[in-house]
């Protein structure tokens, strides 16, 4: 047993020496100097000291201290709500490259951004990443997929399941990487099914009509309502050292102020623009400044 002496103060302190054979303080858990009232007191503490020694239990006390603040950590990390991870998990993908090594693209990180925001922090947000298992994303898959398509009403079908739980799934899986998360929930993606196309669908549905390219052109304010001119009209650039295809589009100016003449809609939209090789006609109106 260690020796215990009685300090200026009239308290007692303790020596006890310790495996690599040095001799230390008696010390609290917090690794603060440690005295006792009585000599009894110093007594009773060196023997439960000697005994954690003898079971292979004891630690020093600095070594002690940073194990706790450890375990500290990782309780507090393991505390942290969906939301606020979710939001570190989107910034640290803008910011760190992907398996191929590459960084993500703006979009793509906007894209998951979108499903974060709209589908999963509204019903996941409040609750602690560690709490969320098996039943939980099961349950959110479940609702997601009776969300009503806006697209088609009346389709068994939304099209956005599949792709919010995919996303989902992305941040539990680096949850479970950074021991957020015991284990990764076990559940299927929905099934991902059109909203657009159905049994009557043709090709042409998907193409704007020349009337409400001109609606559209018309909502748009200026100067970049001739934005939707160029993107209905002119062919997109060629790539790889393609040759440009010959113009088939006309866009025409005046040098004074004020609105350009040209053909009329009717005459300047008639055809595909894909196939018909005739010329076609697009105005643009603008107000020039000084």
């Amino acid at each position: 047993m260690g020796p215990a002496a009685q300090a200026s103060s009239k308290r007692w302190r303790a020596w006890y020496p310790v495996p690599n054979g040095t001799h230390l303080s008696a010390r609290t858990e917090d690794d603060y100097p440690l005295t006792f009232l009585t000599k009894s007191d110093a007594r009773a503490w060196l023997n439960r000291v000697h005994d954690s020694i003898a079971r292979g239990e004891w630690e020093p006390p600095a070594e002690a201290v940073a194990r706790c603040e450890r375990e500290a950590a990782e309780a507090a990390a393991r505390d942290v709500t969906f939301a606020d991870y979710a939001e570190r998990w989107l910034e640290r993908i803008a910011s760190e490259p992907g398996k191929g090594g590459r960084l993500r693209k703006p979009a793509t990180v906007m894209m998951y951004r979108g499903r974060v925001n709209n589908y999963l922090r509204g019903p996941l947000g409040d609750t602690l990443v560690r709490e969320v298992d098996t039943a939980v994303v099961r349950d959110l898959a479940r609702e997601l997929v009776a969300i009503p398509s806006r697209l088609r009403p009346g389709t068994t079908h939304n099209g956005i399941a599949g792709d919010a739980i995919d996303v989902l799934k992305m941040i539990l899986r680096a949850a479970v990487h950074d021991g957020v998360l015991a284990a990764m929930p076990d559940v299927a993606t929905p099934q991902r099914k059109s909203v657009r196309h159905d049994q009557d669908h043709a090709p042409e549905d998907d193409v704007a009509t020349p009337t409400q390219v001109e609606a559209l052109h018309a909502a748009i304010p200026q100067p970049w309502s001739i934005a939707v001119l160029l993107a209905a009209w002119v062919p997109p650039a060629p790539r790889g050292g393609a040759r440009a295809p010959a113009p088939r589009h006309r866009v025409e100016s005046l040098p004074h102020r004020g609105d350009v003449a040209c053909a009329s809609p009717e005459e300047r939209l008639v055809g595909d623009a894909h196939r018909t090789p005739s010329p076609r006609w697009v105005c643009a109106r603008w107000r020039c400044r000084r």
